[in-house]
């Protein structure tokens, strides 16, 4: 059975395809991003970060909120690979957090603002991960990430971690063997939803 929250959320989604002066509340939006299941998360994430339905809410999110809620979900996609309808898995969370971080790269506000504190974030989560986690992190996002030379030069201070080294290493290997991938060319993350 569906969740009341969700299926209000996907009305509000055809509502904006239907109806061209409809706005998707930000009360409803609000409550989504609050969500503890899947569905409703995964929903959550897709329609504020599609150009689609992200130009169609009520009050548009504050930067620093939708960092904050992004953080949130790729989190909770990497650390319980669920499997759902609308939420991203451990390693599709991973591959679309290099989008995510290379989009950001490449905004130079958001590059200074934001980009240290995705870096700390990761940090966190390689550290405190279980195998998995720290798996997907390296094989799913660091070593796409670390494909362009400043990225990968960006987090060179993890050299000097002991933990942190280990997920460095491991991730310039992807490159220095040749890998190239089109996950950490500047994309829409949300084209298939």
């Amino acid at each position: 059975m569906q969740e009341p929250l969700l299926a209000a959320l996907i009305e509000a989604r055809a509502r904006v395809r239907r109806d061209r002066t409809y706005r998707v509340p930000e009360a409803l939006v609000q409550e989504c991003m609050r969500a503890t299941d899947a569905d409703t998360l995964g929903c959550a994430y897709h329609t504020i970060t599609a150009a689609e339905f992200s130009s169609r809410l009520a009050m548009p999110l504050p930067a620093y909120e939708l960092q904050a809620f992004v953080m949130r979900y790729y989190g909770y996609c990497l650390q319980y690979d669920p499997r759902s309808a609308w939420c991203d898995t451990r390693y599709s969370a991973a591959w679309d957090l290099v989008g995510w971080l290379t989009n950001m790269w490449n905004d130079h506000s958001a590059k200074t603002s934001w980009l240290p504190g995705w870096k700390e974030w990761l940090a966190r989560i390689y550290r405190h991960g279980t195998p998995p986690e720290k798996l997907a992190l390296v094989t799913g996002t660091l070593e796409h990430l670390f494909e362009n030379r400043a990225i990968a030069q960006f987090f060179a201070d993890w050299m000097a971690d002991p933990i942190l080294q280990e997920a460095y290493r491991d991730a310039t290997m992807w490159n220095q063997g040749g890998g190239n991938s089109p996950l950490s060319r500047e994309a829409d993350n949300n084209s298939r939803r």
